[in-house]
């Protein structure tokens, strides 16, 4: 049977998201514990791959199991009594046996969250205190809006291969101010890798007055890269939802 699960977690106790060398992972600390559950060697798949430091309201991966000892409306209450409080399985449901978690998702929205005023350590535990105050909001609403649509974010991203194609549709943006919190809303179908984190450290650069927008027009169609690029921190950044043809947006905050 096929299984998709939504999870949320606090991305400050985890090397990212995928399986590597060193460090605890969102990948390793799962496959580790579903093992031990059913008995058997699990491998997830997941539908994002997040950096260190990021968090989530709505990571999603599905496994494959022939087990049949945890029912699947079980799955949850037995998880979170193994899993640690900084992690959390928010649902569990069947899937047809061809979804995977990456291929399927219909889009992704993430939230980036930037504190505009004094530093608070009660609150800002997923925020960007930037060093430098001051940027005009309206110009950085300016930024995101050109970021909608089909551009060139090969300025906007880590290349993974020197020909690597950059060329990606961003559905919308939302920038908003809730209190002292700028906060900017991204969705898509899919990301680069660090793509928002440089989307968002260059908005702000230009709200700074640091970089022109032109610049950022021009790399977005492809003319002229930006030649110092900013790339915003992972504590920031949240993955808000994931979802699905089939599904409803998902949440812990529901």
């Amino acid at each position: 049977m096929n299984r998709m699960v939504y999870v949320s977690f606090n991305g400050k106790y985890f090397n990212g998201t995928q399986k590597q060398k060193e460090g605890v992972t969102v990948q390793s600390l799962l496959e580790e514990n579903l093992s031990k559950v059913y008995n058997e060697e699990i491998k997830i798949h997941s539908a994002s791959r997040l950096d260190k430091g990021v968090s989530a309201y709505a990571w999603v991966f599905n496994f494959w199991t022939d087990s049949t000892n945890i029912s699947t409306d079980k799955f949850k209450y037995v998880m979170n009594r193994v899993l640690p409080k900084y992690i959390h399985i928010v649902s569990c449901s069947d899937v047809p046996e061809d979804f995977d978690a990456r291929y399927s998702v219909k889009e992704k929205t993430y939230m980036y969250k930037i504190n505009l005023g004094e530093p608070n350590p009660l609150e800002d535990e997923f925020a960007w205190n930037p060093k430098f105050k001051g940027a005009k909001i309206h110009r950085i609403k300016e930024v995101f809006d050109c970021f909608v649509g089909l551009h060139d974010f090969s300025s906007f991203c880590t290349l993974i291969e020197p020909d690597q194609d950059c060329r990606r549709i961003v559905d919308s943006s939302r920038v908003t101010i809730e209190g002292k919190y700028l906060i900017i809303r991204i969705t898509a179908k899919s990301f680069l890798r660090h793509q928002i984190r440089f989307m968002v450290g260059s908005a702000y650069e230009v709200g700074l007055g640091r970089l022109p927008i032109a610049d950022v027009l021009d790399a977005l169609d492809g003319i002229k890269p930006i030649v110092h690029k900013v790339k915003a921190p992972a504590e920031g950044l949240v993955l808000e939802s994931t979802k699905y043809i089939d599904e409803e947006i998902q949440s812990v905050k529901e």
